[in-house]
């Protein structure tokens, strides 16, 4: 993410993000301006076979504690602030 958004960083990133689960698959909404409230998203993307909104004892994740659970993690890069 770090190269397609534009002045995140770890505490603005609902802005950007939002996760969801269609079927199998987790589709996330980003607006890489950080204008997701008001301008939708303007990029999709879509992980297959992938449930990101659920933690291991499948409890329903919002997407705070995605992003926070992503981070901690490693698995998602963003400008730090």
């Amino acid at each position: 993410m770090q190269g397609l958004l534009v002045g995140e960083n770890d505490s603005t990133l609902t802005k950007y993000l939002d996760f969801r689960k269609e079927g199998y698959n987790t589709v996330i909404d980003v607006n890489t301006q950080g204008k997701l409230g008001t301008q939708g998203a303007d990029q999709k993307i879509v992980l297959e076979n992938v449930d990101l909104t659920h933690d291991a004892y499948g409890q329903f994740m919002n997407n705070q504690a995605i992003i926070n659970d992503l981070l901690q993690k490693g698995k998602l890069n963003v400008d730090h602030g």
